[in-house]
C-alpha cells in the first residue's frame, strides 16, 4: 500500500551507509496515514509508517517492524511565528514545551529546525 504524499512508484529507504529504492507495485494508494495504519493492522499489506504510529501499536503485537535498520527520509518540523523585538514568555514556553514533546514523540528534533520570522 502506498501513501500518496510519498509517490506511487517506489520507496527510498536509508540506513547508516547507503540508500535503496524499492519498487512498490501495489494497487492501493491512500492519502491518509491513519487509514494506512489501520489497513496495516488489518493485515492488508506493508506500510511505511511514522515511528510514533508503529510504537503505539507495534509493542502491543499488532504490527511487526520488518526493516528496523532502514528508515525513510524525515521531513523537518518548523515552529514559525512573526518576527518580534521581544519574545513573549508564553511563546517561549510554548516553543520549549512543543520541542520537548516532539522530541519525545518523534525522536531527535533539532532546535535549529525552528525558524523565526
Amino acid at each position: 500500500m502506498q501513501f500518496s504524499a510519498l509517490g506511487k512508484a517506489s520507496w527510498t529507504l536509508y540506513n547508516q551507509s547507503n540508500s535503496v529504492t524499492v519498487p512498490m507495485p501495489g494497487t492501493v494508494v491512500v492519502n491518509d496515514v491513519g487509514l494506512m495504519h489501520a489497513m496495516a493492522i488489518a493485515g492488508e499489506g506493508i506500510a511505511l509508517l511514522p515511528t510514533y504510529l508503529y510504537e503505539n501499536t507495534g509493542q502491543a503485537g499488532k504490527l511487526v517492524r520488518i526493516l528496523p535498520e532502514w528508515h525513510a527520509k524525515a521531513d523537518p518540523i518548523h515552529i514559525v511565528y512573526p518576527r518580534q523585538q521581544f519574545m513573549p514568555p508564553k511563546l517561549r514556553y510554548f516553543i520549549d514545551l512543543a520541542s520537548e514533546l516532539l522530541e519525545k514523540r518523534l525522536g531527535g528534533i533539532s532546535r535549529s529546525s525552528m525558524a523565526e520570522g
